[in-house]
């Protein structure tokens, strides 16, 4: 807890943005579901006394399937990942980011059926 709280005032002191980055338990039920700001390794105190907490979640059980049947449409349907807002002190948005993969890209779009365009680097492909 202490350095939770060292960290959010050194944040105010110096007008800094600070990414404190932390892992979640082992999931005791798998991990087919999202985690939320409760499933952080570590004191209570880091999600108590962060202005923000943000997820990130790989869609596991989708990557699986569709390596045993990689036509499956519920599976296609499903977000290759999501990126979740759980906490926002001085913001209004809380909620969650689909996620589609495009392996061509390499990038992450937020619409299934998007064409995603690669990056081109000063006209280099």
């Amino acid at each position: 807890k202490q350095f939770t709280t060292d960290i959010v005032r050194k944040a105010q002191e110096t007008e800094l943005h600070v990414h404190l980055v932390t892992h979640c338990r082992k999931p005791q039920q798998g991990e087919d579901r999202p985690p939320t700001k409760y499933d952080l390794r570590g004191s209570a105190a880091i999600s108590d006394q962060c202005h923000n907490v943000v997820t990130v979640w790989a869609n596991k059980a989708k990557a699986a399937k569709l390596q045993q049947q990689p036509g499956d449409e519920e599976a296609l349907a499903q977000p290759d990942a999501m990126v979740t807002v759980e906490k926002q002190r001085n913001g209004e948005f809380e909620g969650r980011l689909k996620l589609w993969f495009s392996g061509d890209s390499m990038r992450f779009s937020d619409e299934r059926h998007t064409a995603v365009e690669p990056y081109v680097l000063g006209g280099i492909e």
